[in-house]
């Protein structure tokens, strides 16, 4: 009987195990149980970007990604590491031969001068990739405000 109720702890710790660590790398977490393949899952074709605007206007820029292969149609998620976040919104276009045409947009109104930071892309690291972890890709950008 002991070994019997034993062998439930265990296959409770399991699967309590399996779900923590697919919890943790849907949220970026990192892959814990060491079960998936770590890949980009964005390439830049540069990963550096300047944008110019007078403080009163919206600053734009763009830029070619590609998706990690058979992901094209996915979803895709970004965070601005500066604090407050410089910029406003990040939208993607598919073009014909599959890779995205991003937009930046940088918020207005910011006092003249030169702001820098980076921005992390990733395509949504759901349970649904199997046994792929997506990784980020990082943006740097030069925003400079002028009168």
């Amino acid at each position: 009987m002991d070994f019997l109720f034993g062998s439930k702890k265990l296959m409770a710790s399991i699967a309590v195990s399996t779900v923590c660590g697919i919890g943790l790398s849907a949220c970026g977490g990192g892959d814990p149980l060491g079960i998936y393949e770590e890949k980009p899952g964005i390439h830049l074709a540069s990963t550096q970007i300047t944008c110019s605007a007078s403080a009163d206007q919206y600053c734009v820029q763009y830029f070619i990604a590609r998706a990690a292969s058979g992901k094209e149609d996915s979803g895709f998620q970004y965070n601005d590491q500066a604090n407050p976040s410089l910029v406003s919104d990040i939208t993607k276009e598919k073009l014909a031969d599959g890779s995205w045409k991003m937009k930046v947009s940088f918020r207005k109104g910011l006092p003249v001068g030169t702001y820098t930071g980076q921005v992390y892309l990733n395509l949504w690291n759901l349970p649904t990739n199997g046994p792929v972890l997506y990784t980020p890709t990082y943006l740097q950008y030069t925003l400079l405000v002028t009168q």
